[in-house]
């Protein structure tokens, strides 16, 4: 799945179009953390997603690709300094954006 790489309104700086998902949809813990955060997809997807994680200046920490066969995962975020990063989960049906504070 490739997203093209779109500038300016509803993109929410990442370069993706953003789309209101189903907030519901999908669930991370614990918030805050001081490294693991454990992702859960409580509604699988028709296709594979992306998963970005991004610092609060809006740069791309991680990005990964997931199947969509993956409904349970987590992502390292203990090298990364203290603060407030975003993990957005971007998928054709949506994208769900939630805020992370890293102690």
């Amino acid at each position: 799945m490739v997203y093209p790489v779109v500038r300016g309104k509803n993109t929410g700086g990442s370069g993706v179009p953003y789309v209101k998902a189903d907030s519901k949809r999908v669930t991370l813990y614990p918030n805050p953390t001081k490294g693991i955060v454990y992702v859960t997809i409580n509604e699988p997807f028709a296709e594979g997603y992306i998963v970005m994680v991004n610092d609060s200046r809006g740069q791309a920490v991680q990005v990964m690709a997931k199947d969509k066969s993956v409904t349970r995962f987590s992502i390292d975020i203990g090298q990364c300094v203290t603060g407030v990063y975003t993990i957005s989960v971007i998928a054709k049906e949506g994208t769900s954006t939630t805020k992370v504070i890293k102690e």
